[in-house]
């Protein structure tokens, strides 16, 4: 029999399969195949904070979701990263409060930044769209600063993209979120560097035992990323990650 792990992370979709060490064999085999199968379980343990951020990003926004930065004009620059965390939950109760009259959510991840370039706090966060975006975050900072980038994730407004672009987005934007408290920081390892608003999925992670036959195959319209095989007397080790195609979300 064979062990397969699939973590499903919106369309971002990670399976290993492995031929598992079973009590009857011998010492000699349980050892390689335990050794063989952890190599390929490793594959999707997230063991960075930019792993992690990636996977919630591809749980929960899509590539037409919005990537926007908060910078303050001279007169409103915060002293400090205590003063800038202070308005930034500011301007996110207004935003939340306004879509809550409409009857919108709002999903966002954001971080806040000021060690490196020109050392002026500021903010980058990702957030859900609802088409009436652009006027209302630029009104409610108005009272900080007038400079307000905001683009779509994928930058295309919404058009849907091949699915390794889309991967590259999500990876791009966790890179790029947990850039400062890696270069400028001192993290722990999976410390997280990003803020989650509450209620965000999490990915669906399925553990099962498979027929011995199974080999892992790319679903229909699938976008593959990356794929690996190694097969030797102990038995087979696969690796699979892929992005669904946008009607299988």
């Amino acid at each position: 029999m064979k062990r397969k792990k699939t973590e499903i992370a919106g369309r971002l979709v990670s399976v290993c399969l492995y031929t598992a060490a079973l009590p009857r064999d011998s010492a000699r085999i349980r050892q390689r195949r335990a050794r063989s199968s952890s190599a390929v379980r490793q594959m999707l343990n997230h063991k960075t904070s930019w792993q992690k951020l990636e996977t919630l990003l591809a749980c929960n926004f899509s590539p037409s979701d919005l990537a926007v930065t908060l910078t303050y004009r001279d007169g409103a620059l915060p002293r400090t990263k205590a003063q800038a965390v202070t308005r930034i939950k500011r301007f996110i109760r207004l935003l939340r409060e306004s879509r809550r009259m409409r009857g919108e959510q709002l999903r966002y991840v954001y971080c806040t930044e000021g060690w490196h370039g020109d050392h002026r706090w500021h903010h980058h966060m990702i957030l859900n769209a609802t088409g009436k975006d652009y006027e209302e975050i630029r009104s409610l900072w108005a009272d900080d600063g007038d400079d307000v980038d905001i683009k779509p994730l994928n930058q295309l407004d919404g058009a849907d993209r091949p699915g390794a672009t889309v991967a590259e987005d999500y990876r791009g934007w966790a890179i790029y979120l947990t850039k400062e408290a890696r270069e400028h920081g001192s993290p722990r390892v999976g410390e997280r560097m990003w803020v989650p608003s509450k209620g965000l999925l999490r990915p669906n992670v399925q553990n099962e035992w498979c027929d011995n036959a199974e080999t892992l195959c790319l679903p229909p319209g699938a976008w593959q990323l990356e794929s690996s095989t190694v097969i030797n007397e102990y038995g087979e080790f696969e690796y699979l990650r892929y992005v669904l195609p946008l009607a299988a979300s």
